[in-house]
């Protein structure tokens, strides 16, 4: 049982420090809710859970599309 303790306290660290939620991502992205869901439906992002109005982003994917945007300003 120690063993999986471990296991789901690593998982919640991994999930607290790579991923981020919709708030988060419009802020790192600098972006409006209306332009993040715009990036969504086009497949410029890709959310990593969706449920209901909340969303949950991996953090290297936002930082990596951040640069993108920041190349096209």
């Amino acid at each position: 049982m120690e063993i999986y303790a471990v296991q789901a306290l690593d998982l919640r660290k991994f999930i607290a420090e790579e991923s981020c939620t919709t708030p988060e991502a419009m802020e790192i992205l600098g972006v409006s809710r209306a332009r993040l869901n715009q990036m969504v439906k086009k497949g410029k992002l890709t959310p990593i859970k969706k449920t209901g109005y909340i969303s949950r982003y991996f953090k290297q994917d936002l930082l990596e599309r951040k640069e993108e945007l920041i190349a096209l300003r």
